[in-house]
């Protein structure tokens, strides 16, 4: 439910503490609401597979970018958008939203799921308006951004709970 827009806005990205934030998975939109989205710089989706407006202003949407052999799909609202030759995902151990080298998410994140294997489109259509329990097969990372009371001053969380792996983690 992005609120406003800018270049390197609503920035998520996955990849190794030793990679810096280019280097992994990486999801950011441009000022125009286009889309920078893949596994790897050289060839992950740009505005050019992922056009302006993708991204609408104060609008809920689901994104969901799969890896599978050798072939990035990414989907909006459960509709595939745009499809291209990508490089496999690294190994991870970082997970940021919004930190470090972008501009904060002007909105709100619902959920975020990292699945190890490949959801086809009717999983991801099925399963997109649910809430999981955490325990679903092949989830590997699940944050539904629960933590706190709705609609009340949250400021003292600070820890997100991953629900897959029931760690968690910093939340600032």
């Amino acid at each position: 439910n992005p609120a406003s827009r800018s270049d390197f806005n609503q920035e998520i990205s996955i990849g190794s503490a030793g990679n810096g934030h280019w280097n992994g998975f990486t999801f950011h939109t441009t000022s125009s609401g286009a889309v920078f989205v893949g596994t790897e710089i050289g060839s992950r989706m740009d505005p050019s597979h992922v056009p302006s407006n993708t991204v609408v202003l104060n609008t809920w949407q689901h994104f969901a970018y799969v890896y599978n052999s050798g072939t990035g799909r990414f989907y909006k609202n459960g509709v595939l958008l745009a499809t291209k030759a990508n490089s496999a995902p690294p190994s991870f151990d970082v997970l940021r939203i919004a930190s470090g080298c972008c501009n904060p998410i002007h909105g709100g994140l619902d959920e975020l799921r990292i699945w190890n294997t490949a959801r086809t489109q009717a999983q991801i259509q099925s399963a997109m308006k649910l809430e999981l329990t955490g325990s679903e097969s092949n989830l590997v990372v699940y944050y539904n951004f629960n933590q706190g009371v709705a609609n009340n001053n949250n400021a003292g969380i600070t820890t997100l709970i991953d629900l897959a792996t029931g760690i968690g983690g910093a939340n600032n």
